[in-house]
């Protein structure tokens, strides 16, 4: 069985509009298989998602609906012309 050592334990912060946020509580991340802790995330508080959410509703997007649909249409197109390149899944 092999074990995490500590300095392979993640900490991870939790982002809101681009800013990489911690806090002092954090909730414990385990490998399901073993149960060995691999990381943490910042446990938030309704003010986090109270912020998250006024983050979104101001959000004005760079690109129309129209651009961004023809991006994701491209993208399709490439991944059709490339699946014999990807893995099966």
């Amino acid at each position: 069985m092999n074990t995490i050592a500590k300095a392979d334990i993640r900490q991870e912060g939790m982002r809101i509009g681009g800013e990489v946020v911690f806090t002092d509580d954090v909730v414990e991340v385990r490998y399901p298989y073993t149960d060995e802790l691999v990381g943490t995330v910042p446990a938030g508080t309704a003010e986090h998602a109270r912020r998250a959410f006024q983050v979104a509703a101001d959000y004005k997007p760079a690109l129309t609906r129209y651009e961004r649909s023809e991006i994701l249409k491209r993208a399709g197109e490439l991944i059709g012309e490339r699946r014999d390149h990807l893995p099966d899944g």
